[in-house]
């Protein structure tokens, strides 16, 4: 019997994965996903692009981003519990590792922003993603 993938241990190499471009300026590549619509994904900014992070936590991997309220440099790790909105911004382009924490039907894309097209079954690529089964 195949399990879950949530109770699967899954390993992609994230240099392996070709991003998607959510909108100008936001290149993610998914890492993870799991049959309840959790995700994990390297999220690219370009300079002065925004971006949602809808029921998510994140660690800046390289550059930085604002909130409005503050500046999150690399090497900071964020929650955004399910009521707070916020929109990021980079002056000078960023670099994120994402976990959506929510689930359902849709927050892959609600996350991710209007208009991007992810297949709801879209595999990870065989090269670059193993799973082990004990």
């Amino acid at each position: 019997m195949v399990k879950p993938l949530s109770q699967t241990l899954t390993w992609t190499y994230a240099d392996c994965v070709r991003p998607i471009e959510m909108k100008p300026g936001i290149m993610v590549a998914i890492l993870w996903r799991d049959e309840r619509d959790r995700w994990a994904a390297i999220v690219t900014l370009e300079m002065e692009a925004t971006w949602c992070p809808h029921r998510s936590e994140l660690y800046v991997l390289s550059g930085a981003v604002s909130d409005g309220k503050r500046t999150l440099p690399a090497g900071t790790f964020v929650h955004w519990p399910e009521q707070h909105d916020a929109t990021l911004s980079s002056a000078t382009g960023a670099r994120l590792l994402v976990l959506s924490t929510g689930t359902g039907a849709g927050e892959l894309r609600t996350s991710l922003g209007a208009g991007v097209s992810v297949p709801a079954d879209r595999p990870l690529p065989p090269a670059s993603a193993g799973i082990y089964e004990q």
